[in-house]
């Protein structure tokens, strides 16, 4: 939960504010890497404009059930190496 303040924190210095300038739609596996892939495909159904994961199992869950939903966190592996990202300045390769 420290990551997704800091994130919302960051945010907020920035001058966007949760509630005015974007909502959040937060789902949480509890420990539990079987949920992962139900709880990312809720949020594509979900009509999110961005996935905000918080490991490495969380994008590559998101990655398994969207193409054209940005996939944004921390990572523990090379986005470009895993084929998470084409490179690091152009990450969708637009």
């Amino acid at each position: 939960m420290g990551q997704l303040r800091a994130f919302i924190d960051g945010l907020r210095a920035l001058g966007h504010q949760e509630g005015r300038a974007f909502t959040m739609e937060h789902r949480f596996a509890d420990g539990d890497a079987k949920r992962l892939a139900a709880l990312a495909d809720e949020l594509v159904h979900a009509n999110v404009d961005l996935i905000l994961a918080t490991s490495q199992p969380v994008v590559n869950a998101a990655r398994r059930v969207t193409k054209s939903i940005p996939i944004g966190g921390r990572m523990t592996d090379d986005p470009v190496r895993t084929g998470a990202a084409q490179s690091l300045p152009r990450p969708g390769g637009r």
